[in-house]
């Protein structure tokens, strides 16, 4: 695999790392580069294939990123049909639908551009042009994940927005019903990452004992080497042996 590909090398910073994999597994659905360098290695099958898988799950999210625009334009452009219930035209809510509004445009139009440039690309072009740099892996993962990161967030941003405009509603029952509909989905989120927490736990460990050794390989190196000073000394004192 290319020097410039390992971004999440050891001897980046730890959130450079961090950030990388983070990336990979949004944008492509590994946690490293290297699955992605081993399928560009077997050749134009399994490039193709991970194209498809890639190209299958961009459209699923921008057809939800339209249902949601949709949805998120009628809220923001109607007025509430009785405000003392829910009233999301209040300043916190309505930035938030706006927010999401904004966040769910730049997905839509990214996972489209997306979309017709993975369906035009070759496995060439894709190792010499989009990743023949560390700027252009970085930017590439960049731009393959972002729409699902924009989409997701404006999802919980227009949640938040509705879920907010309950709480301060006048209505007790709908007070209560947000914050019911707001514990299960944050359940769930706790139980993903307690499903998974051996494996998060696994490879933070091995990533903090990986940082641990290449700080001490460098310590190692630096003490190896000879001071100066005592260079200097033992030039003189060899000098002074052979005058003698």
């Amino acid at each position: 695999m290319p020097e410039h590909w390992k971004l999440d090398r050891e001897d980046r910073p730890l959130l450079v790392q961090l950030l990388f994999r983070l990336l990979c597994v949004i944008a492509h659905g590994h946690t490293d580069i290297e699955c992605l360098w081993a399928i560009c290695s077997t050749g134009e099958p399994e490039f193709i294939i991970q194209k498809d898988r890639l190209t299958a799950r961009i459209s699923t999210i921008t057809v939800v990123a339209g249902l949601l625009l949709s949805v998120t334009t009628a809220f923001i452009t109607t007025v509430p049909p009785v405000p003392q219930v829910i009233n999301y035209t209040e300043r916190g809510p309505f930035l938030c639908l706006l927010l999401s509004f904004g966040l769910n445009l730049g997905g839509l139009v990214v996972g489209s551009a997306l979309l017709w440039a993975i369906a035009k690309a070759k496995i060439q072009w894709f190792c010499n042009v989009m990743m023949g740099s560390a700027s252009r892996v970085f930017w590439t993962q960049v731009m393959m994940a972002y729409p699902f990161g924009a989409i997701g967030l404006a999802t919980v941003l227009e949640a938040f927005g509705l879920i907010a405009a309950a709480i301060a509603s006048k209505d007790p029952l709908v007070c209560f019903g947000s914050l019911v509909l707001l514990f299960f989905p944050t359940s769930l989120a706790l139980i993903f990452l307690w499903i998974h927490r051996p494996w998060i736990k696994n490879e933070t460990r091995n990533l903090f004992r990986r940082r641990r050794g290449q700080l001490q390989q460098s310590t190692d190196s630096i003490t190896q080497q000879v001071d100066p000073y005592q260079r200097c000394c033992g030039i003189g004192a060899r000098l002074e042996s052979s005058m003698v």
